[in-house]
């Protein structure tokens, strides 16, 4: 293993752990809220809204079927964008 895989590695774990814990608070910030109200639609409508918007549809076609699974629960949604960024970063490890 490189030198770089391995700190990439170490920073991955470390933001794991990080975006793990803040996960787990029950408040929503305005962006949260934004993306919650936005996947609660249905996925036409989420197509048509977001072709104004610069997000991607596909992120909010995903957190729709996340809602459509756990119902409207905050952590469920959080834990999703979670898995997202450590799929993203596992993915990166591996392209070198």
């Amino acid at each position: 293993m490189k030198k770089n895989q391995i700190i990439h590695i170490a920073v991955i774990a470390l933001g794991i752990i990080f975006l793990s814990l803040c996960a787990f608070h029950t408040t929503l910030w305005f962006d949260e809220s934004y993306s919650v109200a936005i996947a609660k639609h249905g996925f036409s409508d989420i197509w048509n809204i977001t072709g104004h918007d610069v997000h991607p549809a596909l992120y909010y076609w995903a957190l729709h079927i996340i809602y459509m699974i756990f119902g409207n629960n905050v952590i469920a949604f959080r834990l999703f964008s979670v898995l997202a960024t450590i799929i993203l970063g596992i993915i990166r490890i591996y392209s070198y």
